[in-house]
């Protein structure tokens, strides 16, 4: 008595992987009844495919295949996969390609991002240099540093399961200085303080330079390369900016003559009851004024003189005679304005 044999039921789909140059690789699906034996066959849409009899073909895209299992041994009848025709999809687009800048004006090309997503490509940048379009030789990953004013592109083309080509152009340049503002003098006693105006266009990158002029020429100010600088009294000052990054060419300031120094003043005088100033050096500075008085007693036996009080500032100052009790003593402080600054303290007075 021969025994029954057990039918085939089917076969699960066919699995499609693809290498990187677009080859597709098929893989039969797993047969029922589970351990059955049995023999493969790969057919396309031509026909019956010769010696493809293993669990996998290397087939080509665009052709239709499907492959059969036949009962061997215990197991009999034949099933038949689904047919599956490899396609690759089409690469869709590319977004713009970004430029970013180092501070010497170097920029840096990177390629936007490729649609659909997922998608495997390869990269190619291209240059124009005046006379056409021509490939970067070893330019072949996702950003590349260029050269200001020259075209590039980018070529992505398909990989493994997606084909076609798609390219993204870009010229880098940068944007040109248009001015600077004027520089602010700030002073604090003695201290001058220079501060460069605003750069234009807005958010520009720089570098700062003062200068002095010394008549003939401009020089520059030796590690005064910050946006503000202490000054010299009596100078002529400019700043130069210098673009970075994005930005490239050179502005100069309006030039600004720093203020004179007060740097003394004489002694005080009196007639009659009435304090007068000694002349202001340098000769014509004009100058404000504070009269200050100290005082000591000796109702309690001598003791030190008092601090330094402010008591008028016009150009003279009423003398108080020395009381019963007391001593007085007077001094004045000139502190420079408009093209002076500073300031200057006489000698006491008293």
């Amino acid at each position: 008595m021969t025994p029954n044999k057990t039918p085939l039921t089917g076969i699960g789909n066919i699995a499609v992987t693809w290498n990187s140059s677009g080859v597709p690789t098929l893989t039969a699906g797993a047969v029922s009844p589970p351990g059955a034996t049995f023999t493969y066959q790969w057919w396309s849409n031509t026909g019956i495919i010769s010696g493809a009899t293993s669990s996998s073909y290397t087939g080509t895209a665009d052709t239709s295949y499907y492959v059969t299992a036949t009962g061997t041994g215990a197991y009999s009848g034949t099933a038949i996969s689904l047919t599956v025709t490899p396609t690759r999809t089409l690469l869709q687009s590319i977004g713009a390609t970004t430029v970013t800048w180092s501070s010497s004006g170097v920029p840096t090309l990177t390629a936007g991002a490729v649609a659909p997503s997922g998608a495997t490509f390869t990269y190619q940048w291209w240059s124009d240099n005046g006379s056409g379009w021509s490939s970067i030789a070893g330019a072949t990953s996702s950003s590349y540093i260029g050269a200001e004013n020259i075209p590039y592109k980018v070529v992505v083309t398909g990989t493994g399961a997606y084909t076609g080509t798609k390219e993204s152009t870009v010229t880098p340049r940068r944007t040109s200085l248009t001015g600077i503002g004027v520089i602010t003098i700030t002073r604090n006693g003695s201290t001058l303080t220079l501060t460069a105006g605003a750069v234009s266009p807005p958010g520009a990158t720089v570098t700062y330079q003062w200068q002095t002029y010394s008549g003939s020429s401009w020089s520059n100010v030796t590690g005064a390369t910050s946006s503000s600088c202490y000054a010299a009294g009596d100078t002529r000052y400019r700043v130069v900016v210098t673009g970075t990054g994005a930005y490239s060419g050179t502005r100069a300031s309006d030039p600004v003559d720093t203020p004179t120094q007060v740097t003394a003043i004489g002694d005080i005088t009196k007639y009659y009851s009435t304090l007068y100033p000694g002349a202001v050096t340098p000769s014509g500075a004009t100058v404000t004024y504070q009269w200050q008085r100290s005082e000591r007693n000796w109702f309690f036996g001598w003791s030190g003189w008092s601090s330094w009080s402010n008591i008028g500032t016009g150009s003279t100052c009423s003398f108080t005679s020395d009381g019963t009790f007391t001593d007085y003593r007077y001094q004045l402080i000139v502190t420079g304005t408009g093209d002076y600054y500073g300031s200057a303290t006489s000698a006491t007075y008293g």
